[in-house]
């Protein structure tokens, strides 16, 4: 298994369109966060940038008090202050709950503000970007007798929705708000190690697109399997 430190983040924005709504907070939890530690942490909050508007829906869910949406540090700074802590802490496993869209935020935040000419932080210099809401989808998929709770809805279908999952296994969580997320999530990650590690080593070697590749050239019965449907076709 990969022996990169795990730093667990969340980010709290705007609204959910990634190219205009904006970065209004973002924790990172460091393996072996000390409460007095400021190494391993980051806590950062930003106030809205005067030509945006924010999402009324996202405000409430995230419990943004509006106030701090013009008392707070600015988005510029905030943004500078991660990309800092991203290069402190290079190569690290970087792992949020729906990572494509944490990711596309902060890249978006970078490139909008200038803060670095690395886009891509933690894909790039050996770190590794892993999602859990993809783990916990391939561990009830492939290991359904791990252990893991996975909630069902009122139709029976499985959600993977990080407080929902939580709930299901006792994992204490002040949901929608990143510092609790953070925490929340290090608790669940470090459970679907405990109970999967088969596919937790997986999902992190996957997570990496040379041997994602790879595997699929190791393993072409996928590609077979495709091919000889589209032949009976």
């Amino acid at each position: 298994m990969n022996n990169l430190p795990e730093i667990f983040f969340d980010t709290e924005t705007s609204g959910l369109k990634t190219m205009f709504d904006q970065l209004l907070s973002a924790f990172f939890l460091k393996e072996g966060f000390i409460e007095t530690d400021e190494v391993t942490h980051l806590d950062v909050r930003c106030s809205m940038e005067l030509s945006r508007l924010p999402e009324a829906e996202a405000l409430i869910v995230n419990g943004t008090p509006l106030p701090s949406l013009i008392q707070e540090n600015s988005l510029y700074n905030g943004i500078h202050e991660i990309v800092q802590f991203i290069d402190q802490n290079t190569p690290s496993v970087w792992i949020a709950h729906n990572a494509s869209f944490d990711s596309a935020i902060l890249s978006n935040t970078i490139y909008q503000n200038l803060a670095s000419p690395n886009l891509y932080p933690f894909k790039t210099n050996g770190n590794i970007l892993l999602d859990s809401l993809m783990l916990t989808r391939a561990i009830h998929a492939f290991d359904k007798a791990s252990g893991l709770e996975i909630p069902l809805d009122a139709k029976g279908y499985p959600v993977f929705k990080l407080e929902k999952l939580c709930e299901a296994n006792s994992i204490p969580i002040v949901a929608h708000q990143a510092e609790g997320d953070s925490f929340a999530l290090k608790d669940l990650v470090k459970m679907m190690q405990n109970f999967s590690p088969k596919i937790y080593k997986a999902a992190l070697s996957c997570a990496t697109k040379k041997n994602a590749a790879q595997k699929l050239i190791d393993q072409p019965y996928i590609l077979q399997r495709l091919v000889q449907n589209e032949t009976l076709v």
